[in-house]
């Protein structure tokens, strides 16, 4: 598994979405080749797209809103079946705080692409866990 920060990075962020040459733009392929078709190659390799769960967890400028995050997420699983893991937040404070609450919203994108579908079958599971930290979010 390779959990890669797609924010506060500039030139692979997920605020290229939707530009013209997406995903080339944003660098996935270049992940997925890396590790598909080179000498790092491990076909069992699950890329995390990560992204910033709240417009001051990170540079402003990386934020993307839930809506946007899950539209790339479900273009990324059926564009790289074999190399999409899923997606990782920074951080959960932000992700469980906000309104909308974007991990609820980045689970329902994952599985309405997913085996499972949008309805919760025997491999998926229809709770999205509470974590156990304090909920208070820091200061930027």
């Amino acid at each position: 598994m390779a959990f890669i920060q797609f924010y506060n990075s500039g030139w692979c962020d997920n605020s290229k979405y939707g530009l013209p040459h997406w995903p080339e733009s944003m660098n996935y392929y270049m992940w997925d080749a890396a590790w598909h078709n080179s000498s790092f190659a491990n076909p069992s390799m699950k890329l995390y797209v990560g992204a910033t769960a709240g417009q001051n967890a990170g540079n402003p400028s990386s934020y993307v809103s839930p809506d946007s995050f899950a539209t790339e997420l479900q273009a990324l699983q059926s564009t790289y079946p074999d190399s999409f893991g899923g997606a990782m937040l920074w951080d959960m404070s932000w992700a469980y705080g906000s309104t909308p609450n974007y991990a609820v919203s980045t689970k329902q994108a994952l599985m309405s692409g997913s085996k499972c579908g949008a309805t919760q079958g025997s491999c998926c599971s229809s709770k999205v866990p509470t974590p156990a930290l304090s909920r208070r979010r820091r200061s930027s």
